[in-house]
C-alpha cells in the first residue's frame, strides 16, 4: 500500500501538512470521570473521533501535479473531528 501524502508537486508526492493534538491529562483536575486526576489517570481530555482519508501517492500521481483540474490546490485538504470532554 503507498502511503498517504498531502501534495504532489515537482516529480514528487510527500506529507508536508499535519493536525498536532495532545490528550495529556495528567494535570490534577482535569480528569473527564469527574474525580481529581492523579498520576495513574489516563482518560483523554481531546479524543480524535473521524478523520478524512488522504489520497495516496499512487491516486496523486495518477491526476498529475498539483493545482490541476481535479484537485484545485496544491495541498490536500486536513480534516479531523475531535470530542473535547470537560468535567
Amino acid at each position: 500500500m503507498t502511503q498517504e501524502c498531502t501534495t504532489y508537486i515537482q516529480s514528487d508526492h510527500r506529507t508536508v501538512d499535519y493536525i498536532w493534538y495532545t490528550n495529556d491529562v495528567q494535570q490534577e483536575g482535569h480528569c473527564v470521570h469527574g474525580h481529581t486526576c492523579n498520576t495513574h489517570c489516563s482518560a483523554p481530555l481531546l479524543k480524535l473521533e473521524a478523520r478524512r482519508r488522504l489520497l495516496t501517492g499512487t491516486e496523486v500521481k495518477s491526476m498529475g501535479k498539483q493545482p490541476n483540474h481535479i484537485l484545485g490546490s496544491d495541498h490536500q485538504c486536513l480534516h479531523a473531528a475531535f470530542s473535547l470532554h470537560v468535567k
